[in-house]
């Protein structure tokens, strides 16, 4: 894996789990760690697609986090 980068979103809004994927560099673009956005991004590994959401993680009003919203699976 070269150019890929690693993302972890939560399962879900309301989850700890966490699931692992790699992103290729312009689904990484998508994916910004402050405010409020959401995007569409696939698993390099799994050709998986998810749309996933930022959301705060552990620090008051920090919105450094993200959440899987769907999948196609």
């Amino acid at each position: 894996m070269t150019n890929e980068k690693l993302f972890t979103p939560k399962i879900s809004l309301n989850s700890n789990e966490r699931i692992i994927m790699y992103l290729s560099d312009e689904d990484a673009q998508k994916v910004r760690f402050r405010g409020s956005w959401s995007a569409e991004v696939t698993d390099v590994t799994t050709q998986i697609s998810y749309k996933v959401k930022g959301c705060q993680c552990s620090i008051t009003k920090c919105m450094c986090d993200a959440y899987i919203v769907q999948s196609n699976i």
